[in-house]
C-alpha cells in the first residue's frame, strides 16, 4: 500500500482520542444522521453504501493515524480486489446532499420539483417520488463522489459542511476533527473531482428547470378568471405558480451547488 501523509494541525497533539478498530455502531443516531445530510426537498436521495465505495477506479481511503507526538490524516490505496470496507471507514459523500438541498430551498426549486412530481403521480406514472430529482441522486451516489474516510472524520464532517454553508465559524473548539475534516477537502484529487460534482449538480438542476418550463409551455391555457380549476387544472397552476416565483426571485438570492461547495472547500479552521 502507499502512504502519503497529510498534516492535521498540531492542536491534535495533546488531544488523546484515537481511531476505532472496528466500524461504528450503526445506531439509531446515526440513522437519523444520515437520513438528514439526505433529505432534498423532502425526498431522500441517499442510495449509495460502503460497498459502492469499493467501485471507485482508484479506491482511496483516509483515515486518522496517531503517533505519540501527534496525529495524522493519512491517503491510503485499497487493493482493487478488496471486498470489506477499510477498518473503522465509511463511505462518505464529499459533495453532502445537505448541500443540494440547501442550495436548492434557497433559489426557490422545491416548489417545482414537487408539482412536477405531483402532476406524474396524477397521470398514474409508475415512477418513485423521487423520479423528477433520480439525475441528482446519480451524480451524488456516483464512485466520482465516493471515498473511503475514517468514520469519526465523516461524522463530523456533517456538522462541518453545515456551518461552512452557513456562513459560520468552523472551530476546533467545537469538534477535535474538524482539522481532519480540513485537511481531507483540501486533498488534490477530493477536492478537485467534487468541484466537477458540484458543477454537474448544477448542470443537472438546470436541466430540471428547462424541462419544467418545456412543460408548461405545452399546457392549454388555464381557466379563464373567475372559473374555478379543477383536477389537473389545479396541478398545472400550481407548476406555472412555481415557475413564477422562481423567475421573480432576486439573482443574488439564488445560489448554486458550487458556490455553496465553494463556501465548504475554501473554509478555515481555527485552532480555538
Amino acid at each position: 500500500m502507499r502512504w502519503s501523509p497529510i498534516f492535521v494541525a498540531s492542536v491534535f497533539s495533546s488531544l488523546s482520542w484515537s481511531v476505532v478498530a472496528h466500524p461504528a455502531p450503526f445506531t439509531n443516531s446515526t440513522v437519523r444522521s444520515l437520513h438528514k445530510r439526505s433529505i432534498v426537498c423532502g425526498i431522500d436521495l441517499r442510495t449509495a453504501t460502503a460497498d459502492d465505495c469499493l467501485d471507485r477506479h482508484s479506491v482511496v481511503n483516509f483515515k486518522v493515524v496517531t503517533t505519540a507526538s501527534r496525529q495524522t490524516l493519512t491517503q491510503e490505496a485499497v487493493p482493487q480486489n478488496a471486498q470489506e470496507p477499510p477498518a473503522g471507514s465509511s463511505c462518505d459523500h464529499v459533495v453532502e446532499l445537505q448541500v443540494v438541498a440547501a442550495a436548492m430551498q434557497q433559489s426557490t426549486l422545491c416548489g417545482i420539483v414537487a408539482a412536477l412530481n405531483s402532476l406524474q403521480e396524477s397521470e398514474g406514472v409508475d415512477v418513485k417520488r423521487n423520479s423528477v430529482l433520480q439525475p441528482l441522486a446519480n451524480i451524488a451516489n456516483s464512485v466520482q463522489n465516493l471515498f473511503f474516510l475514517d468514520s469519526n472524520v465523516n461524522g463530523a464532517k456533517a456538522n462541518y459542511v453545515q456551518l461552512a454553508i452557513s456562513g459560520q465559524p468552523i472551530e476546533t473548539s467545537r469538534n477535535q476533527f474538524f482539522a481532519a475534516v480540513h485537511s481531507y477537502l483540501e486533498s488534490t484529487t477530493v477536492a478537485s473531482e467534487s468541484r466537477e460534482v458540484a458543477a454537474d449538480l448544477d448542470s443537472a438542476i438546470s436541466v430540471i428547470l428547462k424541462n419544467a418550463n418545456t412543460l408548461v409551455a405545452g399546457f392549454p391555457p388555464p381557466p379563464p378568471a373567475g372559473t374555478r380549476a379543477q383536477g389537473v387544472q389545479i396541478l398545472q397552476n400550481n407548476l406555472r405558480e412555481a415557475l413564477a416565483a422562481h423567475a421573480a426571485q432576486k439573482a443574488e438570492q439564488k445560489i448554486t451547488v458550487v458556490n455553496l461547495w465553494n463556501r465548504v472547500l475554501l473554509k478555515t479552521v481555527r485552532n480555538e
